[in-house]
């Protein structure tokens, strides 16, 4: 469970349901599990949450933070505000990309793992009328579907782009 003050994660059990995470205790739990990977073999490893930072390994690691945050930074180059949607709220006013973005950004939230459907929907119309001011929207959690993305376009009138396809995309490169 997050400590208070301490910057959380969202993520999902098996049963859909959402639980909230301390994000420095699912990094130490990760880094684990990323070792014992990395020493058995694979050709590449993905985790899948673009909110961590993996260290230094033997095998290729496709991070999702860095995928997507460089590839946002390439793109902020030519915009004026780029909106950001995050999972939780307690992430808007701490979250932070690994490159600085040189223009403005404006951070909002809407859960993926949103258990009532109904207000899974409006919480990203929501999400996108807030964003609507934006060059370029990017839902930054490998959560988020394309039914949730349809829904911030729909409601902003932006493109609107997936962390989980930036590293899809970039893996199935690696992978051909």
């Amino acid at each position: 469970a997050p400590k208070p003050g301490e910057y959380r994660f969202a993520t999902r059990l098996r049963d859909g349901s959402q639980i909230v995470l301390d994000a420095a205790a699912a990094e130490a739990r990760l880094a684990d599990v990323m070792r014992q990977a990395d020493a058995s073999g694979y050709d590449v490893l993905v985790p899948l949450c673009t909110g961590t930072a993996i260290a230094p390994m033997r095998t290729l690691v496709v991070e999702p933070q860095q995928v997507v945050d460089h590839l946002v930074a390439g793109l902020a180059e030519h915009c004026r505000k780029v909106g950001l949607v995050v999972p939780l709220e307690a992430q808007v006013d701490a979250f932070h990309m690994v490159v600085p973005l040189s223009c403005e950004t404006l951070v909002v939230h809407a859960s993926p793992y949103e258990a009532d459907p109904e207000q899974a929907a409006r919480n990203f119309e929501r999400a996108g009328r807030e964003l609507a001011s934006c060059d370029l929207i990017v839902m930054h959690c490998m959560g988020y579907a394309e039914r949730m993305r349809l829904a911030v376009a729909q409601a902003s009138g932006r493109p609107v782009l997936l962390s989980n396809r930036m590293v899809a995309q970039t893996l199935a490169q690696i992978l051909e």
